[in-house]
């Protein structure tokens, strides 16, 4: 497995892990969760690639790759752009106090569908510990994650990185969070689960 931090800069001179993100999330956001129905049309699929609004030059994406394909991914947004969670969920980003030049959305967070458990759980050490580092190297203080608890809560606990939560609602009949995670801190506290990394 090998990571790769992408951007269309990048993939307009050929890097072949920009599309293959585009592939796994068509594969998980639209093929498994059905997002282009439930999005009324935000969300979409062409030739096989999953994309919405916030998929632009000012995204970059944390790519897990085995063998050229994308395994696990996430994109990173700054919050001075055009954000889901600032765009859609304005009464629960207007309680963030963190200035939004400091904070970071990593949204759009998956892994391929049929990874035997041990090496799901080895592409998501990756690809968490290479948001962090990425984060870190743009000086954000924070990032932002809107997931079920759940989710947020088996992705984060179990390596160790810290969050704190604002209040739960609905999304799509799902319970979601926005959780918040202090890059520095949770760099210091990350553990891997695969030891090996």
């Amino acid at each position: 497995m090998k990571v790769i931090i992408t951007n269309w800069k990048q993939a307009s001179s050929g890097c072949k892990a920009w599309p293959a993100q585009h592939i796994l999330r068509a594969e998980s956001f639209i093929d498994r969760l059905a997002y282009d129905q439930k999005s009324m049309g935000q969300v979409r699929k062409h030739q096989g690639w999953e994309y919405d609004q916030y998929d632009t030059p000012e995204a970059e994406y944390v790519v897990v790759l085995k063998d050229g394909v994308a395994i696990a991914c996430c994109r990173l947004i700054n919050c001075t752009s055009a954000t889901m969670a600032y765009d859609h969920w304005i009464e629960q980003t207007s309680t963030i106090s963190i200035k939004p030049a400091r904070l970071i959305e990593a949204s759009r967070i998956c892994t391929a569908k049929n990874l035997p458990p041990p090496e799901r759980q080895k592409a998501l050490d990756l690809l968490i510990q290479n948001v962090l580092k990425r984060a870190s190297e743009q000086a954000v203080t924070h990032l932002l994650g809107v997931m079920h608890p759940v989710i947020m809560k088996a992705l984060l606990a179990q390596r160790r990185v810290p969050f704190s939560v604002a209040a739960e609602w609905i999304v799509d009949q799902q319970r979601c969070i926005i959780g918040l995670i202090n890059v520095n801190e949770a760099l210091g506290k990350f553990k891997p689960i695969f030891e090996d990394m």
